[in-house]
């Protein structure tokens, strides 16, 4: 199954208002080093998968 990782041209990004309240929890997350340094180990995860999905190599 191929999945593209940017979305569709025609496609619209679905926006939405973010609150005062969700501004403050994410200044206080990204203060945070631990949930950084683990959000791009996620971040890293998902793109190796994708780039080894998209040579043909299936990685569990």
């Amino acid at each position: 199954m191929r999945v593209s990782v940017f979305p569709h041209k025609n496609k619209k990004p679905y926006h939405k208002e973010i609150r005062p309240e969700e501004i403050y929890e994410i200044e206080q997350k990204l203060q945070d080093q631990a949930y950084v340094d683990g959000a791009i180990q996620r971040l890293a995860l998902i793109l190796s998968k994708q780039l080894l999905s998209l040579r043909g190599i299936n990685y569990e």
